[in-house]
């Protein structure tokens, strides 16, 4: 069953859906259709949902457009996390980003997200396609990861990413990549390069997360071609 309701949580329209998306009650009255809370858009004229990139038939139970991440996503260009709906969904994003630890010296590795929500799904349905050293070294190691102005490391968790910036500044060289929400966001914490030939990875930071420079230009890279602004960082 989807509802729409107005500000007042009043129902304008109810529609009931089988698992393929077909409608059991058709509402020719509702334009959005089938899960529009994931901004899913549903062609009455056609019966085609409009998912964001892709057009889906539900009366084939198959997706009409070919996944925009390619071969990243696996050898089926039109399937859907890996062909595992029911344990899975892909509603936010197609990059996922992975960095431990938090405060120290690691790796990040970046994920094709072939199934969005992780809790649901865990990593096997995720393609790794980048992988490469990171660090967390801050100036001040024992800092309130969750305070303004403590200059401590990023605090865990998970959180959206912008788009990527050029840059040549010797500190962020070749650019740097915004967090958006949470503690991050307010404490300006980015993903970035800098320092490459001089004192790279023991060269502190204010909280950002910094990559050697050819890693930080695959990533942005990888996002700029295969990101939709809803991709995402995990920090362990």
């Amino acid at each position: 069953m989807v509802q729409r309701l107005d500000a007042n949580e009043n129902i304008l329209s109810a529609s009931a859906y089988d698992a393929w998306g077909n409608p059991l009650v058709p509402n020719p009255n509702d334009p959005f259709g089938y899960d529009a809370q994931w901004g899913y858009y549903t062609d009455n004229e056609t019966g085609l949902l409009l998912l964001t990139h892709r057009y889906y038939d539900p009366t084939q139970g198959r997706f009409l457009t070919r996944d925009p991440i390619g071969y990243s996503g696996g050898v089926n260009l039109y399937g859907y996390v890996g062909n595992g709906a029911i344990v899975g969904i892909d509603a936010l994003g197609f990059i996922h980003i992975v960095f431990s630890p938090s405060g120290g010296c690691g790796e990040i590795k970046v994920y094709s997200d072939s199934g969005d929500l992780f809790k649901y799904i865990g990593f096997p349905l995720h393609k790794l396609i980048l992988k490469c050293g990171a660090c967390n070294k801050t100036t001040n190691e024992k800092g309130n990861p969750n305070m303004r102005g403590s200059h401590g490391p990023c605090p865990k968790g998970t959180y959206q990413i912008g788009v990527p910036h050029d840059s040549k500044n010797i500190s962020l060289d070749p650019g740097w990549i915004p967090i958006t929400n949470g503690i991050p966001f307010k404490r300006s914490i980015w993903i970035h390069g800098g320092r490459d030939g001089h004192s790279y990875p023991t060269c502190p930071t204010n909280g950002c997360i910094r990559l050697p420079g050819k890693c930080m230009s695959l990533l942005m890279f990888v996002i700029e071609i295969f990101g939709n602004h809803n991709d995402k960082i995990t920090i362990n």
